[in-house]
């Protein structure tokens, strides 16, 4: 988008989640991972019933329908493992994630490869994936397990997958926990920049000393408008968080013209 100077407003709203994953259980989380296996695997991706998964949660013998790449797809046994956390907050990069990963599956994933049960082990998480956690965790599985090929997946990228196959959202209930309201990094920027091009006739809009003059308060406020308990909940989990983010792109440097009101 390009503002009315011509420079394209720097957008920093990097964290906004599309999909709460967090607020799937444990199953529904395993049951979303196995559909997208499905698609990017293909329809042979066996689950397992919920209890002692061995190390594993689904399994697929053949070849990749288009994983890593519909190119050049991958061939072998398939391992898949999911790892849900409730945590919107948590990271791959958590010292506590790779311990506990390490201490309690990467002998479950040694015990198959030496068995010949697998060549290629994904595994799935809802945390977020940093650039060094996404090549130091499947080297340490590849490099304590004999595995070669090994793939952490986590939020964006399942987000990613999400996107290109709506139906599996829907098919988990992912699309009733969604606010009905979703507010996305562009949009944000939208907001931003149309209000700073519209700002002459804000201005002149409302006298904000006359206007605000009696405010409530926050909490007479939501009272007076109506707001209920789960518009609350949604504000306070899913808007308020984003409020660090725009006072950032506010206070960049390269978007300085729209903080000029």
């Amino acid at each position: 988008m390009q503002a009315g100077s011509g420079i394209t407003p720097l957008l920093t709203f990097s964290s906004v989640q599309r999909f709460p994953l967090h607020d799937l259980s444990d199953t529904e989380f395993e049951q979303l991972v196995v559909l997208i296996c499905r698609e990017l695997l293909g329809p042979g991706v066996t689950s397992f019933a919920p209890g002692r998964d061995g190390g594993k949660d689904a399994k697929y013998i053949g070849t990749a329908a288009q994983f890593p790449s519909a190119s050049a797809p991958a061939s072998g046994r398939f391992i898949i493992q999911a790892k849900h956390t409730w945590s919107r907050e948590a990271s791959c990069s958590d010292r506590s994630f790779e311990s506990k990963l390490i201490n309690e599956e990467i002998p479950k994933i040694k015990r198959q490869f030496d068995n010949g049960e697998l060549t290629h082990y994904l595994l799935f998480t809802n945390r977020r994936k940093t650039g060094g956690a996404e090549d130091s965790i499947p080297a340490r599985i590849s490099s304590e397990t004999g595995v070669q090929h090994v793939w952490l997946r986590a939020y964006d990228d399942i987000e990613r997958e999400l996107l290109r196959y709506a139906h599996i959202a829907k098919a988990v209930g992912l699309d009733k926990l969604r606010s009905p309201i979703q507010f996305l990094p562009d949009d944000l920027r939208d907001v931003i920049v149309t209000l700073h091009a519209q700002k002459q006739d804000i201005a002149s809009a409302f006298d904000s000393e006359y206007d605000f003059r009696d405010y409530p308060g926050l909490l007479q406020k939501n009272l007076v408008n109506g707001l209920t308990d789960a518009y609350d909940s949604c504000i306070k989990e899913v808007s308020m968080p984003l409020f660090p983010e725009i006072e950032a792109f506010l206070k960049n440097p390269r978007n300085a013209m729209f903080r000029a009101f």
